[in-house]
């Protein structure tokens, strides 16, 4: 008799589900008796079978079925309301993720309370969502390390992504042709590649470069598209399904991070890909409000003289890339990190990121908090007025948690007193509050965060 399934909700698009093989490969190395069910539209699972772990899909439509068995495990991993419903109804030893309940909405899991904690509120995130599906099913120390390299550039053929979900994720028109008229000359060899919604934009593209059979937006099915991209040596994509899939397959990726997309969240997640992201101060929101500015500032000759030398294996660290900084996917503890190529002098939003990613491990295993020494004293050192505000406002923050915890107050409004650089921890800790109905036991973990966080900046 087989153990308990473990189960697996993962209901939003194609990108979502390939950010989840990494959780499924981590739980067949941790726990290989158990077998692993899926839940997820059988429009994307299905063209996925042969490239996914071995795993059991299951449609949506199936979740009232499969609430008679029981689990070892259940990971909502969806937003969706028959997701979150459904949790509720299952049988099982553990369970992570959002459910619903008679008592209400509740997030179970640190890091899936963190993750959803990063709505409209990311800005010196550094987590992977791959990494986010992953954390919470065994301590840091015995993760697996996912290492799923791309395999080495064939021939001179390109892959052009063209499309993604927003229009400003993605460049346009103008763009590519200048792109692909330029790697022509060069000497590559590009091909299109779009759904229903690019096809028209491929039909412009291929009569404006001359290429009409390069042009394969809305012809092919996405195991088609697999197929294709199996024989490329490079594939240029905005952040999108098709490009997940490239990198999947171990196919190199050059991605141009553009609109209201993160990186450092949902870029290209195998070691060594490439990442190409514009200087601006709000690169990496959740929801652009200042039209297409960074979408300007990608110019087809910085595109190609990265291409030019990826395939000339030059250095790197020289970049002649204006208003773009170029940045590499490798891992750091086992999880996912971009490396800028380019070291310059010391940056404070980079400097805030790493003590940002530091202190939420510290926060879910106390020991951690030994590792926050370094950071800290780097903000202090490069950037003293930063460090001051950060030490002002947590002493305010405190203060605030203080009184609540007195007063056995409903969740603060810890979010809308804080300036950019602590509203990542603003919002999780409001989340977190309220997750937990601002009980006695919550304030109390809230209160320890807080002044062991604070401490790090008054003992220097």
């Amino acid at each position: 008799m087989s153990a308990d399934p473990l189960l697996i909700l993962q209901m939003q698009r194609m990108g979502d589900l390939l950010l989840t093989f990494p959780l499924l490969l981590d739980l067949q190395k941790l726990w290989p008796e158990h077998p692993i069910w899926v839940v997820a539209e059988e429009i994307f699972f299905r063209p996925l079978l042969p490239f996914s772990p071995k795993v059991t899909f299951f449609p949506p439509a199936m979740l009232k079925s499969l609430s008679s068995t029981h689990f070892a495990k259940v990971i909502n991993l969806s937003f969706r309301p028959e997701a979150t419903q459904a949790m509720a109804s299952f049988s099982a030893e553990k369970k992570l993720g959002a459910v619903q309940d008679a008592s209400g909405l509740h997030i179970h899991g640190f890091w899936q309370l963190y993750r959803h904690s990063l709505t409209q509120n990311n800005r010196h995130n550094t987590l992977h969502w791959a990494d986010l599906n992953r954390l919470d099913i065994t301590t840091l120390k015995d993760l697996p390390c996912k290492k799923h390299l791309p395999g080495p550039a064939k021939g001179r053929r390109l892959g052009l992504v063209l499309g993604a979900s927003n229009d400003l994720k993605h460049p346009d028109l103008p763009f590519w042709i200048s792109l692909t008229r330029a790697l022509i000359r060069d000497g590559y060899l590009p091909f299109f590649f779009g759904g229903a919604r690019e096809k028209e934009l491929g039909e412009h593209l291929a009569r404006a470069v001359s290429l009409p059979k390069a042009n394969f937006c809305g012809r092919l099915s996405l195991r088609e598209v697999a197929q294709w991209f199996s024989s490329l040596a490079l594939c240029i994509s905005p952040d999108t399904g098709p490009m997940h899939l490239a990198d999947w397959l171990g196919v190199p990726v050059l991605n141009l991070s553009m609109g209201p997309v993160r990186a450092h969240e949902t870029g290209p997640y195998s070691p060594g890909q490439l990442v190409l992201m514009p200087q601006m101060s709000c690169a990496g929101c959740w929801e652009c409000a200042r039209g297409i500015r960074c979408k300007k500032k990608f110019q087809p000759l910085a595109v190609l003289r990265t291409v030019n030398r990826f395939f000339a294996g030059q250095d790197f660290q020289v970049q002649d890339i204006r208003r773009l900084r170029l940045w590499q996917s490798t891992q750091l503890n086992g999880l996912y990190c971009l490396r800028p190529f380019l070291q310059d002098e010391p940056n404070a939003q980079r400097a805030l990121d790493a003590f940002m990613r530091e202190l939420f491990f510290a926060f879910y295993e106390p020991a951690h908090f030994a590792h926050l020494h370094a950071p800290c004293a780097s903000l202090q050192q490069h950037f003293p007025a930063l460090s001051n505000i950060l030490e002002t406002r947590l002493k305010a923050m405190l203060s605030q948690a203080l009184t609540g915890l007195k007063k056995q107050q409903s969740t603060p409004d810890f979010l809308r007193h804080e300036p950019p650089c602590l509203r990542l921890l603003a919002g999780f800790l409001e989340m977190y509050l309220e997750n937990a109905n601002s009980s006695r036991s919550a304030w109390q973990t809230v209160l320890g965060w807080l002044s062991q966080t604070l401490e790090l900046f008054l003992s220097r």
